[in-house]
């Protein structure tokens, strides 16, 4: 590593100082201030520590800083008189403090990070002068206050991004004005009240992250208006009321994230037509009905996950023409019928089936031997019945790529799969609460040296 030579300051008609992705360490000297013609500075990427000279505020032709990801500390305030700068990123350090209200004077500036540092205390009423900003990053700090209401103002803003705060009150209404917002993330704060119906008014917003925060009311039908946006993301709150069928109108989603909150009813059939959709989580709510036919053709899907609702009846074989699934999880429902051997299909991608606790009935499919990259597999908590071994006995890659297999609670006869005992990469087995009796523990068990857990307790063996 290597410090920055005080020497430097002689180059006194410097306008641009660029010593970015270097190994520099050390402080940044305090005779900085001396290169009163510099307009652009770029510091990033080093190791840079200590605090911020303030004879920075003596730079007044700076328009750019550059001081991302280095190691500095202590305050901002020298940043507040650089009345000229159109760009400041101050990410990944270990800035403290409050946010000086003197940043306000800077009038033209169009981007402002502070992500991912120690701030502290209010979010400054004087951010709202700044008029001409685009960007505003400042996730990752300790941010108490509320969301200034006078943001309305800065109507040019494109990016806001107050994520990983302790921001708290409610979203201010007057966020509805700010149209050219494409990205709002107010995710993991501590935010209330209801989602402002005037959302429904940022017509160019792509993404819309509110989640884990303590928002209730429903989910208002003006998101519906929305048809640009690429992801809703709105898990872990106490959002109530039916889920909305007009989801299924914004043919842009990739993702939709809902899990953790109090929505009700079905899953709107109308969900079919998000054919780019690629992650729908929904768990922990209270959902009921059947899982509709029509998400077959949501043919971008990746991760479907549905568990902890109060589903009903059968799987439908439409599942099955989800060819770019990876994740399915219908576990704790009130599913029931036969295991749907229409999964067969999926072997390809699919890594996590998880169809636990639920009311199935009958075997395990043995074309499920077919799902040759699958990882994860539990049918625990059914009525299954038929030989263990069955499914595992059928001579294919399935059983080498299985590091977790539960079985447990349920009425499985005849011997534990000695050939999932084979492989190399089985973690964990869980075959509690059948009915193998007579059974005995394949030598094979000996040899699975990757094993981790292996719980057969209550299995009803009749030796070992």
């Amino acid at each position: 590593s290597k410090s920055i030579s005080i020497s430097v300051v002689n180059l006194s008609n410097l306008k641009l100082l660029d010593t970015s992705k270097n190994l520099f360490s050390g402080v940044l000297p305090t005779e900085i201030g001396y290169m009163t013609k510099l307009t652009l500075l770029y510091i990033y990427d080093n190791s840079f520590s200590g605090s911020l000279p303030e004879s920075l505020s003596l730079l007044s032709a700076l328009e750019y800083i550059q001081f991302q990801t280095n190691l500095f500390t202590g305050s901002i305030t020298s940043i507040g008189q650089l009345v000229n700068c159109i760009n400041i990123d101050l990410s990944g350090n270990f800035l403290i403090g409050a946010i000086p209200s003197t940043l306000g004077r800077l009038t033209g500036l169009t981007y402002l990070n502070l992500n991912t540092n120690q701030f502290s205390g209010a979010l400054p009423d004087s951010l709202s002068e700044l008029v001409e900003l685009e960007f505003l990053f400042a996730y990752s700090n300790t941010f108490t206050s509320t969301i200034p209401v006078g943001f309305e103002q800065l109507s040019k803003l494109i990016n806001l991004n107050l994520y990983e705060n302790d921001l708290t009150g409610v979203i201010p209404s007057a966020m509805g004005v700010l149209t050219k917002l494409t990205f709002l993330s107010l995710q993991d704060n501590d935010l209330e009240g209801e989602l402002p119906s005037i959302l429904g008014d940022l017509t160019r917003l792509q993404g819309l992250y509110c989640g884990s925060n303590k928002i209730t009311g429903s989910i208002p039908n003006t998101l519906g208006a929305l048809h640009a946006l690429t992801v809703l993301f709105l898990p872990s709150n106490s959002i109530t009321g039916i889920l909305p069928s007009y989801l299924g109108t914004l043919d842009l989603l990739h993702e939709l994230v809902l899990y953790d909150n109090s929505l009700y009813g079905p899953i709107p059939s109308s969900f079919g037509a998000l054919t780019k959709l690629e992650e729908l989580i929904l768990y922990d709510n209270l959902l009921s009905g059947t899982i509709p036919a029509d998400m077959g053709t949501m043919a971008s899907l990746q991760y479907l996950n549905f568990q902890s609702n109060l589903l009903v009846g059968t799987v439908p074989t439409e599942l099955g023409r989800l060819l770019n699934l990876e994740e399915l999880y219908l576990n704790y429902n009130r599913l029931s019928g036969f295991l749907p051997t229409a999964l067969d299909t999926l072997r390809v991608r699919l890594l996590y089936l998880n169809l636990a606790n639920n009311l199935f009935t009958g075997e395990i499919p043995v074309e499920y031997s077919n799902l040759d990259s699958l990882i994860l597999f539990s049918v625990a908590g059914n009525y299954l019945s038929g030989p263990m071994d069955a499914v595992f006995s059928q001579g294919t890659q399935f059983t080498n790529t299985l590091l977790f297999v539960d079985l447990s609670d349920n009425g499985f006869t005849g011997s534990l799969p000695e050939s999932l005992f084979n492989s190399t990469s089985l973690a964990t087995f869980i075959g509690t609460q059948n009915c193998l009796l007579g059974a005995t523990l394949p030598e094979s068990i000996c040899d699975a040296t990757s094993l981790v857990i292996l719980d057969l307790a209550g299995l009803v063996a009749g030796s070992s």
